[in-house]
C-alpha cells in the first residue's frame, strides 16, 4: 500500500519474476519486506531477540532489518510506536 486504497503491483522482470518495489515510492506507509537472503545494507542487521531493545532506543524512522532464523525482515515503520511494530512483527508466522 502506498498510503491510499489503491493496490499496486510490482512490474515483472524480463524472466517473468516480480520486480521488487522501489522503497522511495512508498510514500507514507508501513512496509514489511520478508527475504530469504541477507539484504545488502550498511546498517546493522539485528537479531529477533534484540528487536524490542532496538525499537525502544532507535531515533529515526528509517528502514531497519532483523534476522529470524534463516529469514531476513526489513521494516519501514514511518510513525508507528515500538509496540505497534512489535505487534506486526509478532503476527508474522
Amino acid at each position: 500500500m502506498t498510503g491510499n486504497d489503491e493496490i499496486t503491483t510490482a512490474p515483472a522482470n524480463d524472466d517473468g519474476g516480480v520486480a521488487v518495489a522501489d522503497p522511495s515510492l512508498f510514500g507514507s506507509s508501513f512496509v514489511v519486506l520478508i527475504m530469504d537472503y541477507e539484504p545488502r545494507t550498511n546498517k546493522p542487521i539485528y537479531s529477533f531477540e534484540d528487536l524490542r531493545e532496538y525499537l525502544e532506543t532507535k531515533d529515526d524512522n528509517g528502514i531497519f532489518h532483523f534476522a529470524y532464523e534463516d529469514v531476513y525482515i526489513g521494516v519501514s515503520p514511518d510513525d508507528l510506536s515500538a509496540e505497534e511494530i512489535l505487534d506486526v512483527v509478532n503476527s508474522i508466522p
